[in-house]
């Protein structure tokens, strides 16, 4: 769609140099994957639609991600490596 002018039809070519670079050499592999995340986005598509089971999923998320707080994170970088103790008014 972007090498055939569908997201710019007042110049079909505008982005033809993307796609070419995309097809002729990923260097980041950008594409490599995509037909996975196509399918898996798929599959979010159907949970989502069920409206219950999606939000139990969401609640679990949202109740497992305590321990991925950046402030964890950053209070343990500074202690392994800068070697600093908690500020008094950090959480």
């Amino acid at each position: 769609m972007m090498a055939g002018g569908f997201f710019s039809p007042d110049s079909h070519d505008r982005f033809m140099p993307i796609a070419e670079s995309l097809l002729g050499s990923d260097h980041f592999m950008l594409l490599a994957d995509y037909a996975s995340y196509i399918a898996c986005q798929e599959r979010v598509d159907d949970l989502y639609r069920n409206r219950e089971e999606w939000d139990g999923k969401a609640i679990l998320n949202v109740a497992g991600m305590g321990k991925f707080s950046s402030d964890r994170t950053i209070m343990e970088y500074a202690g392994k490596v800068w070697k600093t103790s908690r500020h008094h008014d950090v959480p």
